[in-house]
């Protein structure tokens, strides 16, 4: 059952990047954490060392609030 509410998260395209959940994402959107996998949209754009650091700090904040 949990599947049905990640059906309506949006998917990634050229204008904008979905950072997917991990796990079940909340009625209102809201994640217990975000896949830390660099999506390859982002090269050349940003570092990877970044977008990692920049992802565990907001999985970290989540986990703690």
């Amino acid at each position: 059952m949990s599947f049905l509410f990640n059906l309506f998260i949006p998917k990634s395209n050229e204008k904008r990047i979905i950072i997917n959940p991990v796990g079940t994402a909340f009625i209102f959107g809201l994640s217990k954490s975000y896949c830390e996998e660099f999506p390859f949209q982002l090269e050349g754009i940003l570092d990877e060392d970044e977008y990692i650091e920049s992802l565990m700090s907001i999985n970290d904040a989540i986990q703690r609030y």
